[in-house]
């Protein structure tokens, strides 16, 4: 949270002075700008085009996939080996499309405050930049999650042809979760740094891709 330091500085002068009032308990802070990020996610055309495309795209690869997959009698021989298959392409979808998506809840949670001129009026109240910034997280990535929720019954037609185990799907939704996270944490921390929303995408896919170069392969 480097770049809400300002934030954090211009709290504590406040404080200092005398002219800022004291703290509310920080998980009641934190749950009222969730709620407020949730209504603003429900009340965004944005969040319903996204779930039409999330699913779109998703069954769409999956049908392909099992249209390339099951060719003559390879659908009745080899169903474990399909169903894995279908599976993986499944969830490097869902990885990529649940990353995107959190990188464009978040790119402007900051900066949108500040084109609105609202930003000044929320650092006006008993909020703490930390409390700001968590609420703020947890606010966009709650429907992140949702998408992730939304593909379950694809995943629910992928097991008839068996060859999954309860391990292999976990560990794929919880990296996916993960990653998520971490795309929705820099999306936010980049979105403090420039007024464009667009700038703050660009930005977090670049830093992300530089991380994946230097995890190497």
């Amino acid at each position: 949270l480097d770049v809400l330091r300002p934030i954090l500085n211009n709290q504590d002068l406040l404080r200092k002075q005398g002219s800022a009032p004291k703290m509310i308990a920080p998980p009641l802070a934190v749950l009222r700008v969730f709620r407020m990020e949730l209504l603003r996610a429900a009340r965004r055309d944005r969040t319903w085009w996204i779930r039409t495309i999330y699913i779109t795209v998703l069954g769409t690869v999956v049908a392909l996939s099992w249209l390339a997959e099951c060719s003559g009698s390879r659908v009745w021989t080899e169903q474990e080996s399909i169903g894995q298959s279908l599976f993986t392409n499944f969830a490097w979808v869902q990885f990529v499309c649940l990353n995107a998506a959190a990188a464009l809840a978040l790119c402007g949670a900051i900066s949108e405050e500040r084109n609105r001129n609202t930003l000044e009026v929320l650092l006006s109240t008993r909020l703490s930049a930390l409390e700001i910034a968590v609420g703020k997280l947890l606010g966009g990535l709650i429907p992140v999650g949702l998408l992730c929720v939304a593909g379950v019954p694809i995943l629910f037609l992928l097991l008839v042809f068996g060859g999954l185990s309860p391990r292999m799907v976990a560990s794929a939704f919880v990296l996916t979760l993960l990653s998520a996270a971490v795309t929705g944490a820099a999306a936010l921390a980049f979105s403090g740094c420039f007024r464009r929303v667009t700038a703050s995408f660009l930005t977090t896919v670049l830093f992300l891709w530089g991380l994946m170069l230097a995890a190497g392969p």
